[in-house]
């Protein structure tokens, strides 16, 4: 029994990955009262070449299968002195009488076979381990100062360190093997939550790219009032879940946490700390989201919640509707929504059957008011006006008995998905040619809740199935 470093309780230590499996987790406690977690290397089952020395010496002790390690030596077939324990096992202290001649050469032809087989297991396991070293050290050799400046301690180790367990906050991490030795760097809860905007209301410029929000086109000076989330917020929000989900994937489960429990590194990313793992079940998961959904809420505080994100939280709260946690509108990248439209337009409009196609379309809100909002935006008109008559809704011909309300409404989403489709795809062949941050910001700001709308009504009526083939899931 040892001190986990990934919750701080008493748990065994258990092989929780093909690369976690090759490390040892021993926590110790130092003179100075502090509890330094302390990873090392381990390849079980690979046997250690002799060396020039013991064979040209028999009398030398012969190496033992015990698990001790053996002092640093040189190893032939890696060209270089190396102190990887993955190579070496220990040195037994009994002495033993060299056998005669005849007897020596007797036993290394019939251990020649076995020879060759613990060597090529040696080599085995070295080229399996080998991978993830030179791409760690890769990383760092290569990455530029600028770049480790602004990157986190533990995210400047790499996968080689962090691949099995990045989602948890270490107090320190020592690789004696590796000769790593990095405390933790990370902002707390609190910290993050005032270091900048949680949300901005457009029309609004800033230095930093990730928080511009202009407004293009407004008509009369219109005044758009409504609250968007910025990048860097989306960021935090969606690795909190996939943390969250990741442990869940290996068949564990986070015990309720609070902010408290999170911690923030300079790249965005949550990292979990002090957590208690309960086994794997619907009422833990549910209880995991919405302490999810506590945090987010948290993290608002001082601002009004956007739309988008409190429908986030309300599937959170509700533990139902997992698959769109992770690609909820309210958390994509900014640049990024109008492909998640364009791919929910196509599978919709074009490769759904007919009954889900029309039940989609009356889920989606703006029935009665997308072209009154469309007339509040230069660029939105033009694109309206590109072609007259195209998205005026009329019965057809012949069929004026069918002309129900639910027609009126399918027919007028028919048109406000086809409106959507061809601004985005012609943006650039209108007068004004806006960016695609530009023109998502026009969508967003009017139209805030289509996206998310739409998704939903897409797992209910479609399925998980109909959303994989929309090429929407993670």
């Amino acid at each position: 029994m040892v001190s986990s470093p990934t919750t701080g309780n008493l748990m065994t230590c258990k092989k929780i990955s093909s690369v976690w499996e090759h490390f040892d987790i021993v926590t110790v406690t130092e003179s100075d009262g502090k509890v330094v977690t302390k990873v090392k290397c381990k390849l079980p089952g690979a046997k250690r070449k002799p060396n020039r020395r013991e064979r040209r010496n028999p009398k030398l002790p012969p190496p033992t299968t015990d698990g001790r390690r053996a002092p640093a030596r040189s190893i032939r077939h890696c060209g270089r002195t190396s102190r990887l324990s993955f190579l070496t096992s220990g040195a037994s202290s009994n002495a033993r009488v060299a056998p005669p001649p005849d007897e020596r050469r007797e036993q290394r032809r019939t251990s020649r076979p076995s020879l060759r087989a613990a060597r090529k297991a040696a080599r085995h396991q070295a080229l399996r381990f080998l991978p993830h070293l030179l791409g760690s050290f890769s990383r760092l050799i290569f990455a530029s100062p600028d770049t480790l400046r602004g990157m986190s301690s533990f995210a400047a180790l790499g996968d080689h360190h962090t691949n099995a367990q990045r989602e948890y906050s270490y107090r320190r991490y020592i690789d004696d093997d590796m000769e790593v030795d990095v405390e933790d760097d990370c902002l707390s809860f609190e910290q993050f939550r005032v270091m900048e905007p949680r949300t901005v209301v457009p029309p609004f410029t800033c230095e930093d790219y990730a928080f511009n929000y202009p407004i293009v086109g407004a008509i009369g000076g219109y005044d758009y009032k409504c609250p968007l989330t910025p990048d860097p917020t989306k960021k935090f929000i969606l690795s909190i879940i996939l943390g969250a989900e990741r442990v869940m994937g290996r068949g564990k489960c986070y015990a309720p946490f609070t902010s408290e429990n999170i911690v923030v590194t300079h790249e965005r990313q949550a990292l979990f700390k002090h957590l208690r793992m309960v086994g794997l079940s619907d009422a833990a998961k549910t209880a995991v989201y919405k302490s999810i959904a506590t945090v987010i809420t948290e993290l608002f505080t001082d601002y009004d919640i956007p739309g988008d994100i409190q429908h986030l939280i309300n599937l959170l709260k509700s533990g139902k509707k997992q698959v769109l946690y992770k690609i909820h509108p309210s958390i994509v990248p900014h640049s990024d929504r109008g492909w998640v439209f364009l791919k929910s337009y196509e599978y919709v409009m074009h490769r759904a059957d007919a009954a889900s196609k029309d039940l989609i379309l009356l889920a989606l809100p703006y029935h009665d008011t997308w072209r009154t909002k469309v007339n509040l935006n230069h660029v939105l008109t033009e694109t309206y006006e590109y072609s007259d008559g195209a998205y005026d809704v009329n019965p057809s011909v012949g069929d004026q008995t069918a002309w129900t309300e639910n027609a009126k409404k399918i027919q007028s989403a028919e048109k406000f998905m086809e409106f959507l489709r061809n601004g985005t795809s012609h943006r650039l062949q209108r007068s004004s040619k806006l960016s695609a941050d530009q023109y998502e910001t026009l969508l967003l700001v009017l139209f805030h809740m289509l996206l998310p709308k739409l998704l939903e009504a897409m797992l209910d009526h479609l399925g998980a199935d109909g959303l994989e083939k929309a090429g929407l899931l993670r």
